[in-house]
């Protein structure tokens, strides 16, 4: 019994991991991209903080949180696809 209860999890495991890994990958990149251009952005100026800056300390927090309500989204797709959702 133990086995087969197994069996039918990987398939959701399977998608949960590839959701988590495929949403971490877009912050990921913005944080070690984005200061690649941040010397050419300090050049512009919003607010009186240079624009490198201003990304930093803005544009990459909301990608990251973006990127967490998206798989949070998507997890709940997959949770009712596979039956194991939560009502709250």
């Amino acid at each position: 019994m133990r086995g087969r209860q197994r069996r039918q999890r990987r398939p959701y495991w399977r998608w949960t991991k590839l959701q988590l890994f495929t949403h971490l990958l877009v912050p990921g990149t913005a944080i070690l991209l984005a200061p690649l251009f941040f010397d050419e952005l300090n050049a512009s100026r919003i607010l009186g903080f240079p624009l490198g800056y201003f990304i930093a300390v803005h544009g990459v927090l909301l990608v990251g949180v973006l990127a967490v309500l998206r798989f949070v989204a998507r997890q709940d797709s997959v949770d009712r696809w596979h039956g194991v959702h939560e009502e709250i």
